[in-house]
């Protein structure tokens, strides 16, 4: 029983998304080509993403400072009305 190889998760991932390409890597032993692109897509995605949060950070920022912008100017209008 000692001598079983286990199974690890990525295995189990690889297969559950194509089983043929589990075949070829796990049991043919040849590796995946392409890796470079795979990586550079993901970085990619992940810097639009910051810059999606970030935009959202601004946004919320200008609409901050609009209300607040607003209202100093109600108050001086008010100000000058009164004197």
């Amino acid at each position: 029983m000692g001598d079983l190889p286990y199974t690890r998760a990525s295995e189990v991932q690889a297969y559950c998304y194509c089983a043929r390409r589990w075949w070829l890597q796990y049991v043919c032993g040849v590796e995946p080509r392409g890796t470079e692109a795979l990586e550079t897509g993901r970085e990619a995605h992940r810097e639009h993403a910051r810059k999606v949060v970030a935009a959202g950070r601004l946004r919320r920022l200008a609409w901050a400072l609009l209300v607040v912008g607003l209202g100093l100017a109600v108050a001086g209008a008010m100000l000058v009305g009164k004197g």
